[in-house]
């Protein structure tokens, strides 16, 4: 056993282990499969009831169990983003690199293309094949709606420390119920679904309309949530701004040169010796 042990150590094969171990450690691939697995498990999640034609509430549950599991397990490794408007978020205000930010939505539209191929080939005989689905006045000001509540809260729940596994897929349930659009609420749900061969399928021109509102509802809900955080809150930790936007006072400024200064002169001062 211990000369099977030896000679594995050796080999080619462990070799190319330790290679991937090392390759594990990468950080922005890291980013990248966490992201693109989450991005597939949600679209699947969210757009598997419209092939078998279900009704909303069940899609309700399926995110209420579905995604907040999935954030919990993939936090550590890509902050469980899944959302490009939350990505854009996390690298304003979660120290989020732009490499990073960059890489997670292309593995959302990646894990999104992959899923909805899937539900494609799963559900072959669709009974509503490319309806090119439009979207009335009210669902497009509804998704504008929803996509403010999504960052707002996230914006507050984050900075308070809670659990968004728990407070974000109720957020997001509710709205599947309660808003005509019913609450898609993420970009790259709303371009892959232009493939879809479901009831969910839409035309070029809703989804335009749709991404627009959901830029709209997404800048809203950062700015309202950026208010309530710096008018709202009694103290905002200092890690919550980035340091060049903080404005340092003359008389502060001074105080740290003169500071600095001094900290750069000999020490004249003998250190006895034993």
């Amino acid at each position: 056993m211990e000369k099977f042990a030896s000679w594995l150590r050796t080999s080619v094969v462990y070799d190319y282990y330790m290679k991937y171990r090392l390759l594990c450690h990468n950080k922005l691939l890291k980013f990248f499969i966490g992201e693109f697995i989450g991005s597939y498990y949600i679209f699947y999640l969210t757009n598997c009831t419209a092939y078998l034609n279900y009704p909303t509430y069940i899609c309700s549950l399926l995110v209420i169990f579905g995604l907040g599991p999935i954030i919990e397990i993939l936090s550590p490794v890509c902050n469980g983003q899944f959302n490009t408007g939350i990505s854009i978020v996390f690298f304003l205000r979660r120290g989020q690199t732009f490499w990073q930010t960059l890489v997670s939505i292309i593995a959302q539209f990646l894990g999104g293309l992959f899923s909805v191929l899937t539900l494609n080939f799963f559900f072959t005989d669709s009974l509503i094949a490319f309806s090119s689905k439009t979207y009335n006045f009210i669902q497009i000001l509804s998704e504008c709606f929803g996509s403010f509540i999504l960052i707002f809260v996230l914006m507050l729940i984050t900075y308070r420390k809670q659990n968004a596994a728990l407070l974000i897929p109720g957020v997001i349930a509710a709205g599947c119920i309660a808003l005509p659009s019913g609450m898609i609420v993420n970009p790259f749900i709303v371009i892959c679904r232009l493939i879809s061969n479901s009831n969910n399928n839409i035309s070029w021109q809703s989804c335009l309309l749709l991404l627009f509102s959901e830029f709209i509802g997404f800048t809203l809900g950062f700015l309202t949530g950026e208010f309530i955080l710096v008018e709202g809150e009694r103290e905002v930790p200092e890690s919550y701004y980035k340091l060049e936007n903080v404005e340092i006072k003359p008389e502060i400024s001074n105080q740290l040169e003169r500071v600095f200064v001094d900290s750069q002169q000999p020490i004249n001062e003998e250190i006895p010796m034993n």
